[in-house]
């Protein structure tokens, strides 16, 4: 798997050659400071679903301002890559009181289901801040054909563009699932010990060992809370080294329908936080006989 940094560093070149391409003849660029500055964004806003967050870049990494938590690639990089190209492809209707049809009066305070079927259409205002007044974006809803339609605000109507403009279905999904970074993420040996036990050490050919190693290869979070103080003893303690010989523990308590992990390490990210492991990433690491360490 690639490295974060690595992953990073192919979309910021991405971002300058587009911006460094000449226009194109036909529609005009739906952001056109975004292809000219790309190499100059270092805050991005976004309201989405009543949530309102701050993303910063630093380091060629994206991060939630006041959580201390990366942004899910899985979301920001496509989101961006798309936009550098966007174009207003189709204008749509220019008055106000028509945008809402469109998903485009502002993000509701909970997503809005699509007419007729069973999925999310999450729409989102942002913002990319270049100097002192950002240029502001709404996404709508998604064309059934393709395509997605927007509004810059300041900017008279609206448009469908054919860039496919995905926003998560809720606000939390732009965290960053991963609980680690690489190495950890791809370790070369771990141990699970229950409680204060000794470590025994897994064996990833082993067919007894395979779910647990999976697991703890790709620890994911969907929740963190501060730590509560005075903590109980873990049920299980989760051992992960990697090749260098670094090794990095995680501390599992709760149960496998409301686990809780903490992360042994001095990173903001972890200090003074508990992490909430769903339930696909727990059970093959708690042991069978464990009482829970902790209320959920």
């Amino acid at each position: 798997m690639p490295r974060p940094e690595a992953l990073a560093a192919l979309l910021l070149g991405g971002l300058l050659l587009a911006a460094c391409r000449p226009a194109a003849e036909g529609p005009a660029r739906l952001l056109p400071e975004l292809a000219e500055r790309a190499g100059e964004l270092e805050r991005i806003t976004l309201a989405q679903g009543g949530t309102e967050r701050v993303m910063v870049r630093r380091e060629d990494r994206w991060w939630i301002e006041g959580e201390e938590w990366p942004v899910a690639r899985r979301w920001l990089d496509p989101l961006l890559v798309a936009l550098l190209d966007a174009r207003c492809d189709e204008p749509r209707t220019a008055r106000p009181e028509h945008f809402a049809r469109l998903g485009l009066d502002g993000p509701p305070a909970s997503p809005v289901p699509a007419t007729g079927a069973a999925f999310a259409r999450p729409t989102g205002r942002l913002g990319f801040h270049f100097d002192a007044q950002p240029t502001r974006l709404v996404i709508g809803y998604p064309h059934p054909r393709g395509g997605t339609f927007v509004r810059v605000e300041g900017v008279p109507g609206s448009c469908l563009t054919h860039a496919d403009l995905r926003l998560p279905a809720t606000p939390d999904e732009w965290r960053e699932p991963a609980l680690l970074d690489p190495p950890w993420q791809a370790p070369e040996a771990i141990g699970l010990a229950d409680a204060d036990g000794p470590v025994r050490w897994l064996r990833q050919e082993a067919v007894e060992d395979a779910a647990a190693w999976s697991a703890a290869a790709a620890l994911r979070q969907i929740a963190f809370r501060p730590l509560a103080e005075p903590l109980p003893p873990p049920v299980r303690r989760l051992h992960l080294r990697a090749a260098d010989g670094r090794e990095r523990v995680i501390e599992l308590r709760g149960s496998p329908e409301a686990a809780w992990a903490r992360v042994d390490a001095t990173e903001p990210r972890y200090a003074g936080r508990e992490f909430r492991l769903p339930h696909d990433v727990a059970v093959p690491l708690w042991p069978p006989s464990a009482e829970a360490g902790a209320s959920p």
